[in-house]
């Protein structure tokens, strides 16, 4: 029984894995044929386009073919590009066998297809245009489109009515006074060695401060002769504050024959600082401590 079974099965086997039969067929143009388009014949459905390529005198089509229906096919069968649906015009591949039939073809085997009827080139050649103005229209509307949008951006940058103010970068007012000002409270340095000679033998230092914001001076005040020094008016010029500000004070003796740095001490202060009233306690080198505070400037 198992037997009569198995036995049942093996057409259904050898159907299974039978090997599909295909045919390479050359025509002169391709006229909007794609894989997947259907082989037909009478009609019915017989396989379906594998793949288009180009050939040297045109293109090669290569068609798959259920194998039940590939008896039907022979060397005097005429192959044939035509409109499947007229509407959406997609294409197909007619075959009509020979009459009487000639010999069958073998599976792999190249033929040449029916010349293409003129209206059916037309049709195509028409809708390739078409299809050309369709995508230069569209194009043409997207140029328009951001020419638009690039004509009203420069109205809305030039017209105030319709573009909120907006900063760039700091702007400077010739007319008014600088944002923020610098004031040195006091100065201490330590009793130590300058230049080889100390200053207790020498006498006290004669204390300079000096205040640089990026390359420029904005302070000069002299602190008087002293290891210490308290300023009452010892404010700068007013500059522009940014987070990239570098400010320096720098401490020396003005005494020409010893000519000594101190000591150089940095800060970055912020607007809020000035706020907050803020007072910088600083050391640096032999500055035992500098005090200052960053003001803003009322116009």
């Amino acid at each position: 029984m198992k037997f009569l079974f198995l036995i049942g099965l093996l057409p259904a086997f050898f159907s299974c894995s039978e090997k599909p039969f295909t045919v390479a067929v050359t025509f002169p143009e391709a006229a909007g044929l794609k894989p997947g388009d259907n082989v037909a014949m009478r009609g019915l459905a017989i396989g379906q386009v594998r793949d288009v390529d180009l050939a040297e005198a045109g293109v090669v089509v290569r068609l798959e073919i259920q194998p039940r229906f590939a008896h039907h096919l022979d060397d005097k069968a005429s192959f044939q590009i035509e409109e499947e649906k007229l509407v959406t015009g997609k294409r197909r591949v007619a075959v009509v066998p020979g009459a009487p039939p000639g010999v069958p073809l073998a599976s792999g085997a190249t033929v040449a297809g029916a010349a293409l009827p003129e209206d059916m080139i037309d049709r195509a050649r028409g809708a390739l245009k078409d299809s050309v103005q369709e995508a230069e229209a569209a194009l043409k509307h997207s140029v328009d489109h951001a020419r638009d949008q690039v004509k009203g951006l420069g109205r809305a940058v030039l017209d105030p009515d319709t573009q909120a103010p907006r900063t760039r970068g700091d702007t400077v007012d010739l007319d008014q006074p600088r944002h923020f000002r610098i004031r040195v409270l006091g100065v201490k340095v330590h009793a130590t060695t300058a230049d080889g000679k100390d200053w207790d033998s020498m006498g006290d230092p004669e204390i300079m401060v000096q205040v640089w914001v990026d390359e420029r001076q904005v302070l000069l005040a002299d602190g008087g002769s002293a290891l210490a020094a308290e300023f009452e008016d010892a404010v700068s010029e007013a500059f522009d504050l940014t987070a990239e500000t570098r400010i320096q004070v720098k401490v020396f003796d003005r005494d020409a024959t010893l000519n000594d740095e101190i000591g150089v001490a940095e800060l970055t202060p912020k607007p809020a600082d000035a706020a907050s009233k803020r007072v910088f306690r600083l050391a640096a080198g032999r500055i035992e401590e500098v005090r200052v505070t960053v003001e803003e400037v009322t116009p």
